[in-house]
């Protein structure tokens, strides 16, 4: 009876702080927002230059302008750009500061977020005659684009941890979101958890010599929190090349979501993994919707074969169960009854029609170019031809030449731009506060329910569950730097038992989940 009466307390209790909250995660109730600029977050080494390099890195910060709010979920995102600058890269997108970037970040703190347009390292070969090293660099290159997401997440943390929360943030409420090419670094910071979900794949292999393209001994681990050294001359001076930022800390995080981009492969989407929500177009010629090719803007060659769009994502989510949160709620905004696809975390849009054929250089055949599959970007034209100019990154090709091209595949419509990001808004904000503010809840529900002992502990762990936060249906134990010593998965029980006579004595992470939630509580092995 006393178990009821709890469920029935906190399922009000539930329903008023989601009556309650609604309005501000799911609305625009602040007019202006404040912008804190290039706040380093970390620092790693770059190759943008050729030569291995450390740079810093950056985040601007967006927050509601007179909100007393100290407790507010944050939300990461990263921008596109091809993994060059902008320019370099052909186009006008590459920054953190891009319009849509700005957009974005500025709607999610008009909510009541803290919003987060980060900074990431770029660097690869486009224009290589050898399919492998373009392969290889621009597979790094992502990998480098996880590596600075993962740091941003531990980053966020130590500033709670450590300096007072200066961002009045809660990190049990980390979002990870990217448009373009940053969705390739969202949902790989979601789903890549394994080495060996690269190191399996001949995709990702160099079959000249057997070497995968990725090797956590150069690169580093999957999460970034080791440091790695390479020979820099003949006689075999090591220089760092990758990393390790705030090893202390853990790199999760509780949502992701992406607009555009894909993932590497879908079998990187595993069971307990998300919830994930896509915005993508069946008509993306650059990134595929379903299963495809990866194609560059670049130089329109294929860098990477039967990769994961939103489409695919969201179908192994569904039958994995990472999007049953979402069917369990009523999203009854205009966008969600309007939809076209069944898929609850899947927002599949029409992409604008290409123009008209035009001959942006002389000489050349005309183009159509290719539908507009990412309409929340544009630019300022005169700024693109004059850095354009400026930098001359490909003559003769002239900074109006590029603009033309650009136009090809981006109808630069600024109001159009804005109303999508709009309608993008009304798609994600409902999901999200399911996915953190309302899970939050639920997970403090399970946290009461779960019981981890003896702790200290030398021998055996024991994990029990209380009916009332449900059965246990994974366990994850993680050192401090992040690395997972134990795990299990697909589970139906309420105890669990784990042997650690054989882990190295120290502090240790272990996470619960359950149909319900969430927890997770640190524990000592003596």
């Amino acid at each position: 009876m006393m178990k009821r009466l709890t469920l029935l307390f906190v399922g009000c209790m539930l329903a008023l702080t989601t009556s309650i909250a609604q309005e501000r995660y799911l609305d625009v109730v602040f007019a202006d927002t404040m912008v804190m600029s290039n706040v380093k977050y970390a620092e790693n080494i770059s190759i943008l230059t050729g030569a291995p390099m450390k740079v810093d890195l950056h985040v601007d910060i967006y927050q509601p302008v007179g909100d007393t709010a100290t407790n507010r979920p944050v939300v990461l995102m990263f921008g596109t750009g091809n993994f060059l600058p902008a320019v370099i890269n052909g186009g006008p997108f590459g920054s953190k500061t891009d319009s849509a970037m700005v957009e974005v970040c500025g709607q999610f703190a008009r909510r009541g977020y803290v919003a987060m347009g980060v900074e990431y390292r770029l660097g690869w070969n486009p224009v290589s005659s050898d399919d492998n090293v373009r392969r290889s660099t621009i597979l790094q290159a992502a990998y480098r684009g996880i590596h600075d997401c993962r740091a941003a997440i531990r980053w966020l943390k130590k500033t709670v941890a450590e300096d007072g929360n200066p961002y009045g943030i809660d990190t049990a409420n980390i979002v990870v979101g990217g448009m373009g090419t940053g969705g390739y670094i969202s949902s790989g910071a979601t789903f890549l958890n394994d080495y060996l979900e690269i190191a399996s794949l001949p995709k990702f292999i160099n079959l000249d010599n057997n070497q995968p393209y990725v090797i956590p001994q150069v690169h580093g681990n999957i999460y970034g929190t080791d440091t790695t050294f390479i020979p820099i001359d003949t006689m075999g001076t090591m220089a760092p090349f990758s990393l390790g930022n705030h090893t202390s800390y853990s790199s999760d995080f509780a949502a992701g979501f992406h607009l555009g981009g894909a993932l590497g492969d879908s079998s990187w989407v595993n069971a307990g993994e998300g919830p994930f929500i896509s915005v993508h177009s069946p008509q993306d010629f650059f990134a595929p919707y379903a299963l495809g090719n990866v194609i560059v803007p670049t130089t329109g060659e294929i860098v990477i074969g039967d990769a994961a769009g939103g489409g695919l994502i969201q179908k192994r989510q569904d039958a994995l169960g990472n999007s049953d949160l979402f069917y369990s709620r009523v999203f009854s905004d205009p966008i969600s009854m309007a939809r076209n696809t069944p898929l609850e975390g899947l927002y599949a849009f029409n992409a604008k029609p290409a123009p008209a054929d035009t001959a942006c250089i002389p000489g050349l055949p005309a183009s159509a170019g290719t539908p507009d599959s990412g309409p929340w970007n544009w630019y300022d034209e005169a700024t693109f031809i004059a850095t354009w100019d400026f930098i001359d990154p490909n003559p003769p090709v002239t900074g109006s030449m590029a603009n033309c091209l650009s136009l090809q595949g981006n109808l630069n419509d600024p109001a159009a731009s804005r109303t999508f990001i709009d309608t993008v808004m009304q798609f994600l904000t409902p999901r999200l506060f399911a996915a953190t503010i309302t899970l939050n809840l639920e997970d403090e529900l399970v946290a009461r329910s779960l019981s981890i002992y003896p702790n200290p502990a030398q021998g055996v762990l024991n994990i029990e569950m209380e009916s009332l936060g449900g059965t246990i249906q994974r366990v994850t134990m993680m050192d401090l730097t992040g690395r997972v010593v134990y795990a299990r998965e697909e589970m139906r029980t309420a105890r669990e038992t784990i042997d650690v006579s054989r882990l190295t004595p120290g502090l240790y992470l272990v996470e619960v989940r359950t149909a319900d939630g969430r927890a997770s509580k640190k524990v000592i092995i003596e």
